[in-house]
């Protein structure tokens, strides 16, 4: 049986364990149960002795023995040092043992909205699809761990079916395997061609696999340009609309990391934000006339622009407005959700 979905709301236990009024183990620890399921709290162990080991070292000691082993005398409980050593399972069941908790039913002050059960979402590089699904023989592995989140969640994660290589990617109806072939007529321009992987019904076929009502952001190529590339990009989104049928599909993501295009030799100067918007309108456009209209799907059904960078480029969003994507073409809007790529980075010196 599906599990009812959860309300959530976060409320992040670090910011509490770094209060200096509440760094005892147990303070820490509370504050991971009360805001968080036991199995996160048990994550959050590490942090909480940290926490400890920082201040109020016997308040912690005597607090933690008394929750972990409350009918232990007291010359014969471990140290905390040792506490950390203990394994987790034996850690879950000594908390379990000691901590009858009646969480409230609305969110304390500060937290989050509640979050929608796909919220836990996962992406998939195009070219690797099949390493998750498997090809001609299921990957019930990848299958049944998704499965798994959607029963616990109530709801099956989001899935984001894009990345670098789905400007790579042509559809044939002719590839009838499970599994890209590499294009050896491939003429169109790009470091790596735009139309230099093939996939064809079973490409979808595979993304069918995963569990039902998945929804799924699919991602069309934009970089291809040559002649035929309106019937390119409607013979992609036609096979998504034919194809997808167990899950469901959510949006269409055309085209990725534009603000990349020059470096990678997708498009030549003038390349900007404003060349961006009128060609990602011109095939929204052409997609929604083609496709959406006929199976009954609306116009507004793509995200946009999927960058690698949020500032320092002519695709931020506020230009991307002035230039005129949130108006759409003929009458027509298509943005329904904004995508941006941000990138975090360590450097050590």
């Amino acid at each position: 049986m599906t599990a009812a979905p959860r309300s959530l709301f976060l409320v992040p236990c670090s910011r509490v364990c770094d209060n200096q009024q509440s760094t005892t183990l147990l303070a820490c620890l509370s504050v991971c149960l009360l805001t968080h399921s036991l199995t996160h709290s048990l994550a959050c162990f590490p942090l909480a002795l940290d926490c400890y080991l920082s201040s109020h070292f016997a308040a912690a000691a005597a607090a933690a023995a008394a929750v972990l082993f409350p009918s232990t005398p007291p010359n014969m409980v471990p140290s905390l040092p040792s506490l950390a050593l203990l394994s987790l399972p034996a850690l879950r069941l000594a908390l379990a043992q000691s901590i009858s908790l009646s969480p409230g039913t609305t969110a304390p002050n500060g937290a989050s909205d509640y979050i929608n059960p796909s919220f836990a979402g996962f992406g998939i590089e195009p070219s690797n699809l099949f390493s998750f699904t498997g090809a001609d023989t299921v990957n019930q592995f990848s299958i049944q761990l998704l499965q798994n989140l959607a029963d616990y969640a109530g709801a099956p994660p989001h899935l984001r079916i894009g990345g670098n290589t789905q400007d790579y990617m042509i559809y044939n109806s002719t590839n009838q395997q499970f599994a890209w072939l590499n294009n050896r007529n491939s003429q169109a321009q790009g470091a790596i061609a735009a139309d230099s992987m093939i996939i064809g019904p079973n490409y979808f076929a595979a993304i069918d696999r995963f569990p039902k009502d998945s929804p799924v952001t699919f991602g069309l190529n934009m970089a291809y340009m040559d002649s035929d590339y309106q019937d390119d990009i409607i013979n992609m989104a036609q096979g998504a609309i034919d194809g997808l049928k167990n899950v469901k599909l959510y949006s269409f993501e055309i085209g990725n990391e534009p603000d990349l295009w020059l470096e990678n030799q997708f498009r030549s100067a003038p390349w900007n934000g404003e060349v961006y918007t009128n060609q990602w309108l011109d095939r929204c456009s052409v997609v929604y006339e083609q496709v959406l209209k006929n199976a009954g799907l609306p116009s507004s059904f793509f995200e946009a622009p999927a960058t690698a960078s949020t500032i320092g480029t002519t695709f931020e969003i506020a230009q991307l407005v002035d230039n005129g994507i949130m108006d759409g073409k003929d009458g027509n809007n298509f943005l329904a959700t904004w995508n941006q790529h941000d990138y975090f980075y360590c450097m050590s010196f």
